[in-house]
């Protein structure tokens, strides 16, 4: 009779070991299901932010390639001084042909911005300009940047216009910004040596074409073609 309460004993305690063991089991394959899903989770967000970033500075690297050909111009849309700012004045980068023939196009709502697909994910790209404000000082470092006029004490600066491009994914829930200033360095320089045709106040300032004439002078010969002769010497 004991030894039969024994093996009861025995049969009883084997089956509440394998009745602990389902349970551990089950909580550890519980966490590493969770654990490999944060991980999963972790990596598409990685790829689609290292996607984001990719695009971001792209798109950055063409302004700046188009801001060196397109500063400032009469016209809309035309360069990028003359867009309109604030992060409310969305554009994006339409290339024609190719990038230096590349135009800006505006929009709103939807079509303020322009869909690329990377590595199976959506994305929208876009960015808006800022004006910069210097200092009045001899310095002039950067104070500020506004959508309009400068403060006071502080100097508009055509030259230099602030920059910020947004790459957005998620259905815009998640987004990249990148932020940069970019300056003009590229003037455009012709030459004219035959100023025969005089004055002439009819002259467009700056010329829109060049021709033998100038706009005013006072005191100079011209007549000779390569030569400026100031009169009285």
């Amino acid at each position: 009779m004991e030894q039969s309460l024994m093996s009861n004993a025995r049969a009883g305690q084997s089956l509440l070991e394998v009745l602990l063991a389902v349970a551990i089991g089950g909580i550890l394959i519980g966490s590493a299901a969770v654990l490999i899903s944060v991980i999963l989770t972790g990596g598409a967000e990685n790829k689609a932010f290292q996607g984001a970033t990719f695009l971001a500075q792209d798109l950055a690297d063409k302004i700046r390639v188009y801001a060196t050909r397109n500063w400032h111009c009469v016209g809309f849309p035309c360069g990028v001084y003359n867009l309109s700012k604030g992060s409310a004045n969305k554009y994006f980068l339409e290339t024609v042909q190719d990038l230096n023939e590349g135009v800006f196009t505006y929009g709103s709502g939807a079509t303020s911005s322009l869909a690329l697909f990377l590595n199976g994910i959506q994305y929208s790209e876009y960015f808006y300009v800022q004006n910069v404000c210097r200092s009045g000082s001899i310095t002039g470092e950067i104070t500020g940047v506004t959508n309009g006029v400068c403060g006071p004490g502080e100097v508009e600066d055509p030259s230099t216009q602030k920059v910020t491009v947004v790459v957005t994914w998620s259905n815009g829930s998640r987004k990249v910004e990148i932020e940069e200033f970019f300056t003009r360095n590229l003037n455009i320089v012709f030459k004219q040596d035959d100023w025969s045709g005089g004055a002439d106040p009819a002259e467009v300032v700056p010329p829109s074409g060049f021709t033998n004439k100038f706009y005013s002078a006072d005191n100079i010969n011209t007549a000779t073609t390569g030569r400026i002769t100031i009169l009285g010497f």
